[in-house]
């Protein structure tokens, strides 16, 4: 049980590192009053894993080991990979009122950023239903870990770039999984989740993870005004400091 205990603690501690995250993510990218989405989007993906496991609980908690494992790999590749693709949705917030569609690309974006918290919660709420006579320890873990992971993620901003923290809260989630199969003695797939985990923790590209803001927001004309400005000063330092080419200078 102390293994089961353990990936309740390290998914819990995940999954509330995302959403603390994503509340940054948004104020970055998009515009500070966004960050408090990022709590709905998570009440989205708790809601919609209690009716999913309430319907399908028959067949999950048969496969206990294994449903864990894969909604914990799952969650750590939609966190990483949902928030990527969320930031090529064209979503304009200044355009709602005179473009509706801009109310899909939003429910896009809710749709993709929930899915993590899907499938985050199943961990948790699956390993509730079947160890269900020690609610109290499951239940301790899952607080201490979404505890230690609200703590954790605003150090790791201190230190590190959001794009970075992101792959990282990814590969724990990832780890989670990687956890419950070694206490079901599942060696080869405990290793193969754990290479993969440190994958996407250490070998991912930082170049996936660049921010990309919304060209609707001021900084992003401000950073490009800034840019433009950098490289105008630095072609005008080099033609001003270029030598004059000898077959132009005036002869004696």
């Amino acid at each position: 049980m102390i293994g089961i205990y353990i990936s309740v603690f390290v998914i819990s501690a995940a999954v509330l590192s995302f959403e603390v995250l994503l509340m940054r993510l948004f104020a970055i990218v998009q515009w500070h009053h966004f960050a408090y989405m990022a709590i709905s989007i998570a009440l989205l993906g708790f809601g919609a894993s209690g009716t999913f496991l309430y319907l399908r609980r028959a067949r999950l908690i048969d496969n206990f080991h294994r449903i864990f494992a894969v909604n914990a790999t799952g969650f750590g590749i939609t966190a990483l990979g949902g928030f990527l693709l969320a930031q090529q949705v064209p979503f304009n917030a200044l355009a709602v009122f005179w473009q509706p569609w801009q109310l899909l690309y939003l429910g896009v974006l809710y749709l993709l950023l929930a899915v993590p918290f899907f499938a985050g919660a199943n961990c948790i709420g699956l390993t509730l239903m079947v160890f269900g006579t020690r609610i109290g320890p499951v239940y301790s873990a899952n607080l201490l870990g979404s505890g230690t992971g609200a703590l954790a993620v605003v150090g790791l901003l201190y230190i590190s770039e959001p794009g970075p923290a992101l792959t990282a809260i990814a590969a724990i989630g990832i780890a989670a999984g990687a956890i419950a199969l070694f206490t079901a003695g599942t060696r080869l797939w405990t290793n193969v989740l754990a290479a993969v985990a440190i994958a996407v923790g250490v070998l991912l590209p930082a170049s996936w993870t660049t921010l990309e803001l919304s060209p609707y927001k001021g900084l992003s004309r401000a950073l490009a005004a800034s840019s433009a400005t950098g490289r105008a000063r630095s072609d005008t330092s080099a033609s001003s400091t270029a030598r004059p080419c000898p077959s132009a200078m005036p002869l004696a």
